[in-house]
């Protein structure tokens, strides 16, 4: 027996089945509206060096502007795509959150980790994850390590006190039942893995782009799933599942695709559903201005 759940922006699909079978979450992202701003030159880009990435350690926060509402515009931003997505499998059975809308594949996707509630030796798999959605897409990715940030019902994607003149990067957080009510841990039943989506914004006249995200992870059933065989592996694919609803892909109705809604243990990697979806959203605008 299964159930279809909307409410406040989530969607799910329950499959009420014995030993926690498991929902994946996902919620809408949040759109705003901008008048065209100009332009703006970074005096410390290297024009000669597009797309160089920057090692953790050399990594420097700029402060940002008092009183700004949003970075300074261009900011960690490339004259050109900093790679270039794979050839499709040119698949139909995919879905995108939003029309039009991607990450800037002129700019990394910077993102960090917070260790609390996060159950011992699953930072490979988040690294493992990541490196998956990246070669879909062809965006880059740089680990920038942990943070102390914490857990938010409604996180701000520019914090320039924590993160500086940029937007906030891509957060990778464990939660408890208490921090996310969707999140439950019953052993017979339902429970939601995981939630993950991101944060759009739209400049008139250039378009629109994903700034920021976020992927929520169930610490105490994925805790649980690790002890089992093969429990990694599902992890992974869990991890990899949201961080594909951050960069725009949606639950597709096909048990074949890790996109499906529910878990699955013949389903551990992308199929060429998914794989279609993520080659196109590898291949968003680059919008400099934002």
């Amino acid at each position: 027996m299964s159930a279809v759940v909307l409410c406040l922006g989530f969607a799910a699909i329950l499959q009420f089945i014995p030993d926690a079978a498991a929902k994946i979450g996902v919620y809408v992202p949040f759109v705003a509206q901008w008048a065209p701003a100009p332009a703006a030159s970074d005096p410390d880009a290297d024009e000669s060096a597009p797309g160089r990435l920057l090692a953790d350690a050399d990594a420097v926060i700029v402060p940002a502007a008092p009183g700004a509402d949003r970075p300074t515009p261009g900011r960690d931003s490339s004259p050109r795509p900093l790679g270039t997505p794979p050839p499709s499998p040119g698949d139909s059975r995919y879905a995108l959150m939003r029309e039009n809308t991607a990450y800037d594949p002129c700019r990394p996707i910077r993102y960090v980790t917070s260790t609390e509630n996060m159950p011992d030796g699953t930072a490979d798999l988040i690294t493992a994850a990541v490196a998956e959605v990246s070669r879909a897409t062809g965006l880059v990715f740089i680990d920038e390590g942990t943070t102390s940030e914490p857990a938010s019902g409604n996180r701000s994607a520019f914090q320039p006190e924590r993160y500086g003149d940029r937007w906030a990067p891509l957060l990778f957080i464990w939660k408890t039942e208490a921090q996310q009510p969707k999140f439950t841990s019953d052993v017979y039943g339902t429970n939601a893995v995981g939630i993950g989506g991101s944060i759009a914004y739209t400049l008139e006249g250039k378009g629109s782009a994903y700034v920021t995200g976020e992927v929520q992870l169930n610490t105490a059933v994925l805790s649980r799933d690790l002890s089992k065989p093969g429990g990694r592996d599902t992890v992974r694919a869990v991890i990899a599942h949201e961080l594909a609803h951050v960069v725009g892909l949606d639950h597709v109705d096909d048990p074949s695709q890790l996109m499906a809604p529910t878990t699955s243990s013949s389903v551990s990697s992308f199929g060429p559903g998914d794989l279609t979806g993520l080659a196109l959203l590898g291949s968003g605008a680059c919008i400099p201005e934002l």
